[in-house]
C-alpha cells in the first residue's frame, strides 16, 4: 500500500505457482491494461515464495511481469488502441522522471522502462523497479505514474510488515488460491480496502 495510490500488494500469492500464473495471464490477456493494472501508479509485488523445489520463483514472476509492461501499447489517450496513455501534465511528468532517477540512484534495477518513452508528450514507459528497499522513496511516496515495484519478502508475516510500512495506505490486493488464507493477511494489512 503505497502512499497515495492504488497499491496491490500482487502475489501474497499463498502458492508460487499462482504467481507464475498471474505472471502469465497478465502477460497473455489481449485485453490486458497496464494503467488498469498499475493504476493509478506504482505498485508493490511483493513475492518470494519458493517452488516446491525450493527454487525462488522471484526472478520468473518479475520477468514475466516485465514483459508484459514492456509490450503495452503506449500513445493517445483517446486511442482506443492505446493500453498506456500520457501524465497529465509536464509538472507530473517531472515528478515521475525525477522518481524513476532517485530509483535508479538508490540501487533499484529497472527489468523494464524506467525513463521517457518517445520524443514529444508526457510518456514514461512502463517501469519495473527490483533490488529494492522497503526505505526507498519510489517505495514511500507517490509517484501516480506507471511503475511497479517489487519488494522480496520471505514470510508472510514479513511481506504484511512490508506492506503495513507506509504512512499511507489506500487499498492493497492479496492473491490466493486458499481464501482462508488470503482473508487472514487482508485481516492484517492496514488499508482503506483491501481486494482478495
Amino acid at each position: 500500500n503505497l502512499p497515495g495510490q492504488l497499491a496491490l500488494l500482487l502475489a501474497i500469492a499463498l502458492f508460487a505457482a499462482q504467481a507464475i500464473n498471474l505472471a502469465l495471464v497478465l502477460r497473455d490477456r489481449a485485453n490486458f491494461r497496464l494503467a488498469q493494472a498499475t493504476r493509478p501508479a506504482a505498485v508493490r509485488i511483493a513475492d518470494a515464495l519458493e517452488r516446491a523445489d525450493e527454487r525462488p520463483i522471484f526472478d520468473d514472476f518479475t520477468a514475466a511481469v516485465a514483459e508484459a509492461a514492456s509490450q503495452a501499447k503506449i500513445g493517445p489517450g483517446l486511442d482506443p488502441s492505446t493500453e498506456l496513455g500520457p501524465l497529465v501534465s509536464q509538472e507530473q511528468f517531472d515528478r515521475v522522471s525525477g522518481y524513476l532517477a532517485a530509483g535508479l540512484a538508490d540501487g533499484a534495477r529497472a527489468l523494464t522502462g524506467g525513463k521517457r518513452w518517445g520524443d514529444e508528450g508526457f510518456f514514461i514507459e512502463p517501469t519495473v523497479f527490483v533490488d529494492v528497499d522497503p526505505s526507498f522513496s519510489i517505495v514511500q511516496e507517490e509517484i501516480f505514474g506507471p511503475v511497479l515495484v517489487v519488494i522480496k519478502y520471505r514470510s508472510v508475516a514479513e511481506a504484511v510488515a512490508i506492506a503495513n510500512d507506509s504512512e499511507y495506505g489506500l487499498s492493497a490486493g492479496v492473491w490466493s488460491e486458499d481464501i482462508d488464507a488470503a482473508l487472514d493477511v487482508a485481516a492484517q494489512i492496514e488499508s482503506g480496502t483491501v481486494w482478495i
